[in-house]
């Protein structure tokens, strides 16, 4: 084959790989997403399980800001769900930026927690007080990354090495975050 080829050296291949291990899995229990659903039916699904607010393309605009979408489904629990089927690298790259950007907009934003409580899904679950406390701190809520794939698989098997070392910087960032 032609092109540059690159050599991983083996003490940061196996730095990346103990990283994604060591991202701990969600404890509780997930519906699995069927062959062929969509996404959306998907996220439906899961808040209608989690008792929790689907806020699926129910984005948040800022006046001057780009709208952004918060999460898919976020939990009683404070658990921000951001669900994605696997397609590629290109799809966890997307899920890894949604994820950053969300919560570092919600972490560093009172008037993204304030446009949060006014979502109708968020009244209706009276989660206002969930999504924006009068004493917030980022160490109250868990960030859940959702990857859904044709073959069950650990994360170190399914992802690419350049997806590794996205995921385990985002971690990393969103620990620092203060997000559990």
């Amino acid at each position: 084959l032609d092109g540059n080829w690159y050599e991983i050296d083996k003490d940061y291949l196996d730095e990346i790989e103990t990283k994604i291990k060591n991202i701990p899995e969600y404890n509780s229990t997930l519906i699995d997403m069927e062959i062929g659903k969509r996404e959306e039916d998907y996220n439906e699904a899961l808040s209608l399980h989690l008792n929790a607010a689907n806020l699926d393309q129910d984005f948040i605009q800022i006046e001057g800001r780009s709208k952004f979408e918060f999460c898919d489904v976020f939990t009683k629990s404070k658990d921000i769900m951001h669900v994605k089927k696997y397609s590629g690298a290109a799809s966890i790259s997307h899920l890894l930026y949604q994820a950053h950007v969300s919560g570092s907009m919600f972490a560093n934003d009172s008037e993204v927690r304030e446009e949060l409580a006014k979502k109708t899904t968020i009244k209706k679950l009276q989660f206002q007080t969930k999504v924006n406390p009068p004493a917030f701190k980022t160490s109250d809520y868990k960030i859940i990354l959702i990857i859904s794939a044709k073959k069950k698989e650990k994360l170190n098997k399914l992802l690419s090495f350049f997806c590794k070392i996205s995921m385990a910087h985002k971690y990393r960032v969103l620990k620092n975050m203060g997000f559990e």
